[in-house]
C-alpha cells in the first residue's frame, strides 16, 4: 500500500477532529484492499472489534494486514494506536488466521523508538503475539539496551511468552 499523501493526511486529521472516529483516507485506488475491509477498518475501534471476522479468507486477511501496515507506519499517533489495538485484538481473537508477521520490524521500531510509552507497550504486546522468531530474538538480544526498567521487564515477559 502506498504511503498516505499530504492530502490524505489532512483528510485523516480532519476526520478525527470532526467526528472523533477513525476514517480512512478519501483516495483508494484499484490496488487497495477490498472495500468491505477498508470500511471495517474505518469503524471506531469498539465497533470494529465487535465484528465477527471468522469468515474472512486469506486474501481478505491480507487486505486487513495491508491497511494495518500502513497505519502502523503512519505519523499520526491516533492511527498508530488504532493499528496496535487492532493487531492485538485480531491476534487474540483469530490467532494464526490474522497474519501480521510482515510488519514485525515496524512493530519493533515502535517498541524501541516511539516517544509514546503506551505505543511502546502495545507494540511489544503485539510482537509477543505476531512477531517473527527473528524479531523476537532481536528483542531478547537487546533487552539490556532498553533504557526503561519497566519496558525491560515487559520485553522479558513478552520474549518468555513468545518462546
Amino acid at each position: 500500500m502506498k504511503h498516505l499523501n499530504a492530502l490524505s493526511h489532512v483528510l485523516l486529521v480532519l476526520a478525527f477532529v470532526a467526528t472523533g472516529a477513525f476514517a480512512f483516507p478519501a483516495e483508494v485506488d484499484a490496488s487497495e484492499p477490498p472495500a468491505h475491509i477498508v470500511t471495517l477498518l474505518t469503524e471506531p475501534f469498539e465497533n470494529m472489534s465487535a465484528t465477527d471476522l471468522s469468515a474472512l479468507n486469506g486474501n481478505e486477511w491480507s487486505g486487513v494486514s495491508e491497511v494495518l501496515d500502513s497505519y502502523v507506519t503512519s505519523q499520526n499517533d491516533e492511527t498508530i494506536e488504532y493499528a496496535l489495538r487492532a493487531i492485538i485484538h485480531f491476534s487474540e481473537q483469530y490467532g494464526q488466521a490474522a497474519e501480521f508477521e510482515d510488519f514485525s520490524w515496524d512493530l519493533y521500531q515502535i517498541f524501541r523508538h516511539s516517544p509514546n510509552k503506551a505505543h511502546r507497550l502495545m507494540a511489544i504486546q503485539a510482537l509477543s503475539k505476531v512477531g517473527t522468531e527473528t524479531v523476537m530474538r532481536h528483542v531478547a538480544d537487546n533487552i539490556g539496551s532498553i533504557e526503561s526498567a519497566h519496558l525491560q521487564r515487559v520485553a522479558k515477559a513478552a520474549v518468555n511468552s513468545y518462546f
